[in-house]
């Protein structure tokens, strides 16, 4: 029955694959849990109507056969106390418990109904029938039952206030009786037996009955709301952990085929880049114009860019030790700007930079690093295809003495709600199938963690996308993990 609402939890938080177990926030849990309790309450109180309506069809059953034996006066305090009822019991039927939804307040609503019902005839009995069917006949026990079924709305104070209403009525009703002549009291109780009347003692026994009687429902009740509670927590939590390793499993899956495919990658596309490279190397020595030179010098730079990103796949897989530099985060955007112009050039992009020349240094790899402003341009430029606006993309640098940061922005859509918090999961994406892997992002993440910065995402306020890269500055060298 939980696994039904686990599907209510957002992806982020169902299953986290970076880490080793799901993180299911507990608020989550016990909202799902409520939720769950309020369903077993509401069906509790349709069950509980369907036993009232059959109570008081025996009850019409019995008044109706003993009609012609009671008094008129009687006989209007049945029908007066038993038609409403059922017409409460019809009319809540077809509201409530026909559409599901039961609200809270009708199991509190219930039970002062049901013990008001059960005063009211009590008291029409004694006032124009005779006292001692008041007192002393079987339908007292009716103030027991009423009491006994609170137990299954899991809730100890509905429970504990319904009993102390019981009391309370009961003994308004004795009262009433004794004040208006009607009930007289017997000083010996073993006289109430064989004459008219109640002693103070059975009227008191009666109470106290009552008050144990609901004690007893109280406490069962708060014990069994409380088991039922922790049980359906645990199956919550235990239906949310399956669906997290479920979809652990699966990215597992994923991640082995992308390694695969990274090797066969690696092996078969070196080759053809090498040959790129070897022969802009040798045209290079040929007689070239500034502008065919630059173009030139463009692809070597690519290829060698284009060969170190393929390698970079199996970094996950085949870590290795490598020594880091010291790099400036504008000259990174620089380069890569520089690779990008032609891009830019035929996607009609405008280019905003504000790069500090003065942004301290941080240790690191230039070409991963290089890598994640590639590819966060050109996601830019891709999220701004078939706008009629103007389509710019604004990359910033700067610092202060303990972090430096690298800021791009462009003038898109922006993201959809509860999108900017996904973007970096592992193979989630957003663009259509065959468009995207959902990895890029995951990478660049990655390349950023190592390098022991953070990235953020987030919509402008102008509108469009803003990524935020946060590295500390370091000057000493760190060895890091690489490809």
């Amino acid at each position: 029955m939980a696994s039904q609402f686990v599907e209510m939890l957002p992806p982020a938080e169902t299953a986290r694959p970076q880490q080793a177990a799901p993180d299911t926030p507990t608020s989550v849990i016990a909202q799902l849990t409520t939720h769950l309790l309020d369903m077993e309450r509401v069906r509790s109180e349709r069950v509980l109507n369907g036993v009232r309506a059959v109570v008081l069809v025996l009850l019409a059953l019995v008044s109706a056969l003993y009609a012609t034996r009671l008094t008129p006066s009687l006989n209007r305090v049945n029908t007066g106390v038993l038609l409403p009822m059922v017409l409460w019991t019809v009319g809540q039927q077809m509201f409530f418990h026909r559409r599901g939804r039961a609200p809270r307040w009708l199991s509190t609503l219930n039970a002062i109904v049901d013990t008001t019902a059960l005063t009211v005839l009590l008291a029409g009995y004694g006032v124009f029938g005779r006292a001692e069917l008041a007192v002393k006949s079987p339908m007292f026990l009716a103030y027991t039952v009423i009491i006994a079924t609170q137990s299954l709305t899991n809730s100890w104070r509905r429970a504990a206030g319904v009993s102390a209403l019981a009391i309370a009525e009961y003994g308004a009703l004795v009262t009433l009786l004794v004040v208006t002549g009607h009930l007289a009291l017997v000083g010996n109780p073993l006289d109430t037996p064989i004459m008219p009347g109640s002693s103070l003692f059975d009227e008191g026994a009666r109470m106290f009955l009552l008050a144990v009687a609901g004690g007893a429902a109280t406490y069962a009740t708060a014990r069994q709301a409380q088991t039922l509670r922790r049980a359906l927590t645990a199956q919550v939590q235990r239906d949310a952990e399956e669906r997290a390793l479920a979809v652990r499993l699966q990215e597992a899956d994923k991640l082995a085929a992308v390694g695969t495919l990274a090797a066969t990658v690696v092996h078969e596309v070196n080759n053809p880049l090498a040959s790129i490279s070897m022969l802009a190397e040798m045209l290079k020595a040929t007689p070239l114009t500034p502008s065919q030179r630059e173009d030139v010098d463009g692809i070597i730079k690519e290829s060698r860019r284009t060969a170190e990103v393929v390698r970079d796949l199996l970094r996950v897989s085949h870590p290795r030790e490598a020594r880091d530099d010291a790099i400036s985060l504008s000259r990174v955007a620089t380069q890569a700007l520089a690779v990008l112009r032609p891009l830019l050039r035929d996607q009609r992009v405008s280019i905003e930079t504000e790069l500090s020349d003065t942004v301290p240094p941080i240790r690191g790899f230039a070409s991963r690093l290089e890598q994640i402003v590639l590819n966060l341009v050109i996601n830019a430029v891709q999220a701004m295809e078939g706008r009629s606006g103007p389509r710019v993309v604004r990359i910033t640098t700067g610092g202060d003495p303990t972090q430096v940061w690298l800021c791009v922005e462009d003038t898109g859509p922006g993201f959809a709600p509860g999108v900017a918090e996904r973007v970096f999961d592992r193979f989630f994406t957003t663009k259509p199938v065959g468009k995207g892997t959902g990895l890029g992002l995951w990478i660049a993440r990655e390349i950023i963690t190592e390098h022991g910065g953070t990235v953020t995402a987030e919509n402008r306020e102008q509108g469009g996308a803003r990524f935020r890269l946060r590295f500390p500055i370091a000057l000493e060298p760190k060895v890091r993990l690489s490809a």
